[in-house]
């Protein structure tokens, strides 16, 4: 059950943070610029965000 729990609270987090990253994206100075290193991280880290709470989901059935 918490497996569940924390998987989706992972993919809702996920999935807010790529929105928010996506109302900014045709900005040219959002985040210091398309190839900075804070703005390749975010994006990163909210895709993990993601399948870690994929992995969390299977996990738990």
């Amino acid at each position: 059950m918490y497996n569940r729990f924390t998987g989706w609270l992972l993919i809702a987090v996920g999935f807010a943070t790529g929105v928010g990253l996506g109302l900014g994206f045709r900005r040219e100075d959002f985040l210091c610029g398309y190839s900075s290193l804070r703005r390749r991280l975010l994006r990163l880290g909210h895709i993990a965000c993601v399948a870690l709470g994929m992995n969390n989901v299977l996990f738990d059935v």
